[in-house]
């Protein structure tokens, strides 16, 4: 009889620290955010149009170099070329060979120099919250390639995402889920290729 006793107390154990664990994991998931994009009026890509990242394609301006972490810029670069490929353009790894160059910059409210980001942009999706990362991205046309960094009047689409940051804690899948629904929902105003 003990050992029933014992076996099922274990088991309502684990059953509890399982449904712990969805919840913490889906809180992570549902963090909030804010997002916005600005197109210039004559920025009309056209199907079959070239792209190529900036050099380098994701800056990390972040107070904490913890945040600079590969698996979720990987998971990134890729989402945003998922979402290039599926409005119907294509990338390059030559700039000089694409019609529009794209870069991104992650920073976070405790970089010194994330308002210049922001004002470099003049975009923002601001947030009231604490412990907070931004996303920036930023399309150009070719010609401005090699200019660091172009003019900032010479984005012709830019977005912006802000979020709270993960407790480090969090499961790197949670993180790399959330890396990648984020990205999405960051260029879901880009148009698609006409």
């Amino acid at each position: 009889m003990k050992k029933l006793l014992t076996v099922v107390s274990l088991c309502c154990l684990f059953l509890a620290s399982c449904n712990m664990l969805s919840t913490q994991n889906l809180q992570a998931q549902r963090q909030p955010f804010t997002s916005v994009s600005v197109s210039s009026p004559t920025f009309t890509p056209k199907i079959g149009q070239r792209f190529a990242w900036y050099t380098p394609a994701v800056t990390w301006a972040t107070a904490n170099p913890i945040a600079t972490n590969t698996a979720i810029e990987q998971s990134i670069i890729q989402t945003i070329e998922q979402e290039l490929v599926a409005r119907g353009y294509t990338m390059t790894v030559a700039p000089e060979e694409a019609d529009f160059i794209i870069g991104m910059v992650i920073t976070t409210d405790d970089y010194k120099g994330s308002k210049a980001f922001t004002q470099y942009f003049n975009l923002s999706a601001a947030s009231t919250h604490k412990k907070t990362a931004r996303a920036l991205v930023g399309i150009f046309e070719q010609k401005y390639w090699g200019m660091t960094p172009p003019p900032s009047d010479a984005l012709i689409w830019k977005a912006d995402l802000e979020t709270r940051i993960l407790d480090d804690a969090t499961p790197q899948n949670i993180k790399l889920d959330r890396a990648k629904a984020l990205t999405a929902r960051l260029m879901s105003g880009l148009p698609k290729g006409r």
